[in-house]
């Protein structure tokens, strides 16, 4: 019976739980502000019993929290910031709403509650920034325009930011470097640092910059990766092993470009005969796609050179690969399924056996038995 009302419970608690639910608008995280006052509206959708809703938090923040009474279903969250600034941290908190449900039978009733998590971000005075940095691809010749993006984590003004941009090659070997303006920043706000870098005298090729922010004599950096690309499609990586018979193929490609690239398709070769002409398709800038198509392989085991041409925009290349041809090999799950089933012929083999065994020895008892009682009858 106990296990009746429980699941009675699971699932009058599943039936609202799918409908009852809060909505409001994007409100997270929320920063502390000192001796300012901030508020956000909810609805509570999907209620068809009466409900309590609440607000709770760590105690740390528990006392900034409020709401309004709710009314046609709606009522506002209130944060009141004191003017004193607590314990730097992040700190928790929630909205619940509980709404009872009572079942038919009066006896068993199930409270079904939502929450809607928060966290609160207080920072200190201490002069604190977060940074990053944007490097976008561009084409040979064309000049990449940095982005050194500044926020504030500090209820302090820091007076004076700036940054020196150094880019690097693959091999970690400075290319280039410059040095953005200088900016003030106000707290719990922030700026952008705009350079702009001459790559004229550098070849298409990956390229990655660092920023190293400074900022009332304190320091950060960040990071960020740029292609200098040109008219190019790049063969990334192919399906290099193959068996003999039918197989599925696949090409990786990357338009080295930041416009679109047209018509692009490709061929493979093995000992110079035609295996592959894929269909054709387009590239956004920079994009990495897919080619793909089945192939025939008719010749032995053994490793090949082989070609893959990539057509785009009227152009074309040639790219030199090897394959290697392996024997077919059965799938592991073939295997284990042939397993199962010599297991399940020996079971059924075994039970039958056994089975006609049983039915033997069943016949000979009565006959024993018989015998025995004509024996002591002639007695």
């Amino acid at each position: 019976m106990k296990k009746i009302l429980l699941l009675v419970v699971f699932c009058l608690y599943l039936s609202s739980a799918t409908a009852f639910g809060i909505t409001g608008r994007s409100f997270n995280p929320i920063t502390f502000k000192p001796g300012e006052v901030t508020s956000n509206s909810y609805e509570i959708i999907g209620a068809t019993k009466a409900y309590n809703v609440s607000v709770s938090g760590d105690p740390v923040i528990n006392d900034f929290l409020s709401i309004t009474q709710v009314k046609d279903n709606r009522f506002d969250l209130i944060i009141t910031f004191p003017p004193e600034i607590p314990q730097p941290g992040e700190y928790p908190f929630e909205i619940s709403v509980f709404e009872q449900k009572e079942s038919n039978s009066g006896g068993v009733s199930a409270f079904v509650g939502i929450q809607k998590q928060f966290r609160m971000v207080i920072y200190s005075r201490e002069k604190e920034v977060k940074v990053s940095l944007s490097a976008p691809s561009v084409n040979v010749g064309t000049p990449v325009e940095f982005k050194v993006n500044v926020e504030s984590q500090t209820y302090s003004k820091i007076a004076s930011v700036s940054a020196k941009i150094k880019v690097y090659d693959l091999q970690n070997k400075t290319v280039g470097s410059l040095q953005t303006e200088k900016k003030s920043l106000q707290a719990l706000d922030s700026i952008s640092l705009p350079a702009k870098f001459d790559t004229k005298d550098l070849p298409p090729a990956e390229y990655w910059a660092e920023a190293l922010v400074s900022y009332d004599g304190k320091k950060k950096s960040a990071t960020a990766p740029f292609r200098i690309g040109n008219f190019n499609l790049i063969l990334k990586n192919y399906t290099s092993t193959l068996m003999p018979g039918f197989n599925e193929f696949f090409i990786w490609a990357i338009n080295d470009w930041g416009n679109p690239l047209n018509n692009v398709y490709a061929k493979v070769y093995l000992n110079g005969e035609q295996l592959l002409h894929t269909s054709t398709i387009d590239l956004s800038p920079w994009q990495e796609a897919q080619l793909s198509g089945i192939v025939k392989v008719t010749v032995p085991e053994g490793q090949y050179n082989g070609a893959i041409e990539l057509f785009f925009e009227g152009e074309h290349k040639s790219e030199p690969v090897i394959f290697q041809v392996i024997a077919e090999q059965k799938p592991i799950v073939l295997w284990i399924l042939i397993g199962l089933v010599v297991v399940i012929i020996v079971i059924i083999i075994i039970y039958f056996w056994r089975k006609r065994n049983l039915s033997v020895s069943e016949d000979n008892k009565p006959f024993k038995e018989d015998a025995t009682s004509k024996l002591d009858s002639k007695k």
